[in-house]
């Protein structure tokens, strides 16, 4: 997987990758996972394009997981919110919190 460059608040993001650090570190082997109702999703927000972007439209689910050791993993190899572009963000929700949003909607 590819480093996610700081690109200028004009550039595009590409959300088929996620931004970590290449060869990553997986979590231990033997970690042990909790039950469903402690799962977490991490989110990324792109930067928007300035056409009046819905702000789901620009959200993506990046990974969802149970445990302190996966979150941990993760965390160690995402990059660095100082090198994501101008107006994106992480998110970190508990997990089926935003997709019970979207379904209430429709």
């Amino acid at each position: 997987m590819a480093v996610v460059e700081n690109p200028t608040a004009n550039e595009q993001v590409d959300l088929t990758t996620i931004p970590v650090s290449p060869g990553g570190d997986k979590p231990e082997a033997g970690a042990t996972s909790s039950s469903d109702d402690n799962k977490w999703t991490l989110w990324f927000t792109k930067p928007p394009s300035g056409k009046g972007d819905n702000w789901n439209d620009l959200l993506k689910e990046v990974i969802t997981f149970d445990s302190v050791e996966e979150f941990w993993g993760i965390y160690n190899n995402i990059a660095p919110v100082s090198e994501l572009a101008l107006k994106s963000d992480y998110h970190l929700f508990k997990a089926g919190v935003l997709q019970g949003e979207a379904q209430r909607r429709h």
